[in-house]
């Protein structure tokens, strides 16, 4: 198509190429530090470097396949292998080495890996930095292993049954899920730490064998809102009525145990009684404490015109006066 319109160009797999040996020598002599520098400088974005010569193929890989290509780090001279194309040591050697670096975790491993532990010396080329993927089925089970600490990952660990790990958390007398949170950390020393074969997560262990909420594994008895059973609207906001409180941040007070003279918030009815009865006949705060207030998001006001027009009956005459009025304090303009 070069020839038939006359730009000259001529397709790759009918251009005749140097030889293996002779391509190579040109692309050592760029002296490019990686496979990314070798396709920038083939498409013209190294001037620096020339230009690619017509005889030396863009994509070495395939054009010497079978006739000395081994890969991009001898191409270019710079001994880079690409970790699909490394030999590894055995898995035993190589957890030998990594267990006598003396790492304590996941994190410390990558931070050598990175170079970032000079006292730690460098990694060989034959131990990859992901070890888990090189040798998924040669022996691998986890770094506790490959490092030698011991840790087991939790997605790896048997744990006790349900019933068992339950047993053991009721018998550290918790109050809350943060205390639970607090106590894994290993922050209560005092009450000693928790076993392996126990879950810092037991929700997600156990979601399919028993669990039942926080309270339950702790044996306190606390239900958390989304797991409660609440009285039926028409009776939860009797009681609330009958508590005789008029307005919401009286209500709040109320179930936060500030109010010890109206007794304290039952376990059937909700904080939050616009969320556990929206759909159940829930239309505000003055319905539920039967105070008959309306709040604004849920008013029916009169038209615009209308409204306008009983402002402009009361003879203000500024935004101040206008909300004086709205709270009261000008009666002789009535309500």
């Amino acid at each position: 198509m070069g020839d038939w319109i006359g730009t000259g160009n001529v397709a790759n797999f009918l251009r005749q190429f140097r030889g293996f040996q002779d391509a190579r020598d040109f692309a050592r002599s760029l002296e490019l530090k990686s496979g990314a520098e070798w396709t920038e400088f083939c498409k013209g974005n190294l001037p620096e470097k020339g230009t690619l010569p017509p005889d030396i193929p863009a994509a070495p890989q395939g054009t010497y396949a079978e006739k000395g290509w081994s890969n991009m780090g001898d191409w270019l001279g710079t001994g880079n292998v690409a970790p699909g194309l490394r030999r590894y040591r055995s898995f035993m050697k190589a957890r030998a080495f990594a267990r006598s670096l003396a790492l304590r975790n996941t994190t410390e491993w990558r931070e050598f890996c990175r170079g970032k532990l000079p006292e730690k010396g460098t990694r060989p080329v034959d131990i990859p930095v992901n070890p888990d993927q090189a040798y998924a089925d040669k022996g691998w089970t986890g770094y506790g292993d490959w490092l030698g600490t011991g840790v087991i990952a939790p997605r790896l660990r048997t744990y006790r049954s349900f019933a068992d790990a339950r047993l053991f958390a009721r018998k550290l007398n918790l109050k809350s899920g943060d205390e639970w949170s607090t106590f894994c950390k290993g922050l209560m020393p005092r009450i000693g730490r928790l076993p392996e074969d126990i879950p810092a997560t037991p929700s997600q262990t156990y979601a399919k064998q028993g669990w039942a909420g926080m309270g339950d594994w702790l044996g306190t008895g606390t239900i958390a809102n989304f797991r409660r059973k609440y009285r039926s609207f028409q009776k939860a906001r009797a009681f609330a009525r009958g508590l005789g409180l008029r307005s919401r941040d009286e209500w709040n007070e109320f179930c936060q145990g500030n109010m010890p003279e109206k007794g304290t918030l039952p376990p059937d009815i909700p904080m939050a009684p616009h969320s556990g009865y929206a759909d159940q006949g829930w239309s505000g705060m003055g319905d539920w404490l039967g105070t008959g207030i309306v709040s604004t998001n849920l008013r029916d006001f009169r038209s615009f015109k209308s409204a306008r027009d009983f402002a402009r009956r009361l003879g203000l005459k500024n935004r101040t006066e206008w909300k004086e009025f709205c709270k009261g304090n000008l009666p002789d303009k009535g309500a």
